[in-house]
């Protein structure tokens, strides 16, 4: 294989790779802005019936 055949692969390797982590990443933060929503909600209406 000539070099630009591995500095191809290489970035493109590189491109799939951090797609995966952000993609990974952006799931997370979903999740905790789900669950924090879902968190501060449930809190509300819990301080509303006792109040």
């Amino acid at each position: 294989m000539s070099l630009k055949v591995k500095i191809g692969l290489t970035m493109i390797i590189t491109m799939l790779a951090v797609g995966v982590v952000a993609s990974f990443i952006n799931g997370l933060l979903n999740g905790l802005m789900y669950i924090g929503t879902l968190a501060w909600v449930t809190l509300s209406v819990w301080l509303i019936e006792k109040g």
